[in-house]
């Protein structure tokens, strides 16, 4: 046996939306909206659960706001 386990390929697919405001929390201030996907391997050692992935989100309101991230989970 080995202390480090391959348990599932996860993928998911996301849509995002939050309102913002500068003066106060609950404040009516402009919308942002996003949508992306992660791919994430979870993986266990000695009983340790760990997750590290890559994902890409893109921003609505910006069209050159393209994100590609790494996920430590």
């Amino acid at each position: 046996t080995t202390p480090l386990g391959f348990r599932q390929l996860v993928g998911e697919v996301f849509f995002d939306a939050a309102q913002t405001a500068d003066d106060h929390p609950g404040g009516h201030g402009r919308w942002f909206r996003s949508a992306g996907a992660e791919l994430r391997g979870q993986w266990e050692f000695y009983h340790l659960a760990i997750a590290p992935g890559i994902g890409v989100a893109q921003l609505f309101q910006n069209d050159d706001d393209l994100a590609l991230y790494i996920i430590l989970g």
